[in-house]
């Protein structure tokens, strides 16, 4: 004989629970991290294309400086254009406050202060002798060539665009330069 089961408390079907999003599988992790590494790696690269892009630009201008005094040997044009042009890459590598005001002695000890020793094979500086001609010579009147350094001038003036990072939004410590305060937003 069989039993009577229409007595017996029987319950409905039970399902599991849903999966739950979280934590998220080992693959979408990695999914993640690839993401973060991808955007950090893009905002680099565009970062350094643009130290390369504006170190070329000014490499290219200081050979045409250069190349205009050896056709003319104007010692007065040299210095003036070279002095724009480093006060020109300094604007553009920091914020205008901070390195248009400079000038004289202050101005040259802030050149020195990003020349890096790993690009600066002559171990000359700008205020020690051979840069000291950019202070005085746009503002004389008769300069003679055998007043400046041409040579010795445009191959620091090189090895101090070469010796310069990435853009920056304040001067470097230790300068020389008295730092102040900007807010600057991207």
């Amino acid at each position: 004989m069989q039993p009577d089961t229409s007595n017996i408390p029987l319950r409905d079907i039970h399902l599991p629970d849903s999966v739950s999003w979280w934590p998220p599988a080992l693959g979408w992790w990695l999914v993640l991290l690839a993401i973060v590494v991808g955007a950090a790696l893009v905002v680099w690269l565009k970062q350094r294309r643009q130290m390369y892009k504006l170190r070329h630009a000014a490499l290219t201008e200081l050979d045409a400086i250069y190349q205009s005094y050896q056709k003319q040997y104007d010692a007065k044009r040299f210095a003036r254009e070279l002095s724009a042009l480093l006060r020109r890459i300094c604007i553009s590598y920091y914020p205008n406050n901070q390195v248009a005001g400079l000038t004289g002695k202050a101005w040259l000890v802030f050149l020195d202060s990003l020349l890096s020793s790993k690009h600066n094979k002559s171990g000359q500086k700008f205020s020690d002798g051979v840069g000291e001609v950019l202070i005085s010579a746009p503002y004389q009147h008769k300069l003679k060539n055998t007043d400046i350094n041409a040579d010795a001038l445009y191959e620091l003036s090189t090895q101090w665009i070469y010796s310069l990072g990435p853009k920056q939004r304040t001067i470097p410590s230790g300068s020389g330069v008295r730092k102040e305060v900007v807010n600057v937003s991207v």
